[in-house]
């Protein structure tokens, strides 16, 4: 806990998250409710409804929201089909419905005169936050892009976890 507490502080202080409380000396207050905790149970941020995984290729980003649905039931969204219009019954669908959504490959989709990537990404985000709905985001994007290019409105709204590691895709002889 106590180098969550630091890790976490370090990227209050840098700017890559908004606000950071940290536990030192309730260590035993948070140990204690999350030993009954189930294999299936999510914990999830009181402040940010929307989990983005960042990382290189192949790390398992992928993988682990794909796990989120599986276990909770959801809906996918690969972010390429947000560089097209996206129909209101769709958009619907991954704004209200239950369980998990995941946007697949953020900061792949087209961003042309026809697209509405930008303002599709918004509105998910603020309606499932807003609702207290999961919202789970993958990304190639480092933070600091993905915070460049989606604003402060969409920042405001994530938490973000840096996912490292090899890109599992490739042959392991290669790695």
């Amino acid at each position: 806990i106590r180098c969550l507490d630091e890790r976490m502080l370090k990227l209050q202080r840098a700017g890559r998250i908004g606000f950071v409380g940290t536990a030192r000396g309730l260590e035993a207050a948070l140990v204690g409710p999350a030993s009954a905790l189930e294999p299936q149970d999510w914990l999830w941020s009181g402040d940010a409804a929307a989990l983005v995984l960042s990382g290189g290729a192949g790390c398992g980003k992928t993988w682990a929201a794909a796990s989120a649905i599986g276990q909770h039931g959801g809906a996918w969204a690969d972010a390429h089909e947000f560089g097209r219009l996206v129909s209101d019954d769709r958009l619907a669908q991954l704004c209200h419905s239950g369980g998990v959504v995941v946007i697949d490959d953020l900061g792949q989709e087209h961003l042309g005169a026809r697209a509405g990537g930008l303002s599709v990404v918004d509105e998910i985000t603020s309606a499932r936050v807003g609702a207290r709905r999961r919202l789970v985001v993958t990304t190639n994007l480092r933070p600091e892009d993905l915070r460049a290019r989606y604003g402060e409105r969409f920042w405001s709204r994530v938490a973000v976890v840096e996912v490292g590691g090899v890109d599992l895709r490739q042959p392991k002889e290669t790695r």
